[in-house]
């Protein structure tokens, strides 16, 4: 939950930590900076968050995808996700 809620604040949303989980206050991503932290899991939910965000979002580490899903950011082009390597 930690490297979720500090993936959530880098793209600019308003999480506070809880006991037993997550509040998560709407409003928009501004995108910004994350570290993947070698987490396929993160790396996929700020691909997923990405389209999402008013400004550009720079992802860490978004080779980590490869150890579950080898195929994630052909696919994830494939399906209108835009990427650029840096």
């Amino acid at each position: 939950l930690a490297s979720i809620a500090a993936a959530l604040r880098a793209l600019g949303a308003d999480v506070r930590d809880l006991p037993d989980g997550l509040e998560i206050a709407g409003g928009r991503l501004t995108g910004g900076t994350v570290d993947a932290c070698g987490d396929h899991r993160i790396a996929m939910l700020c691909a997923c968050a990405a389209p999402f965000c008013t400004g550009p979002m720079l992802l860490r580490d978004a080779g980590c995808t490869d150890k579950s899903y080898p195929g994630f950011w052909a696919d994830y082009r494939r399906l209108g996700g835009q990427t650029e390597e840096v």
